[in-house]
């Protein structure tokens, strides 16, 4: 293991805690802006796979006509 990674055990389970807390908030903030993107990308899926069955349906003459 580097050095960089190497720490001494946390042996008062307050420390811990709060050594716990340091590592966690930067960390769940980091997965909730993955999440937004992950949302984002979500939405942009959903919306073509509307629009192709649509297109399906309707033909794309018609759909590109509704996109005007």
């Amino acid at each position: 293991m580097s050095a960089k990674w190497r720490r001494s055990p946390i042996c008062d389970p307050v420390e811990y805690v709060k050594a716990d807390l340091a590592i966690q908030v930067p960390g769940v903030e980091l997965l909730m802006k993955c999440m937004e993107g992950v949302k984002d990308e979500e939405e942009d899926l959903f919306w073509s796979q509307g629009a192709v069955e649509l297109i399906e349906e309707i033909d794309a003459k018609h759909w590109l006509r509704l996109q005007l």
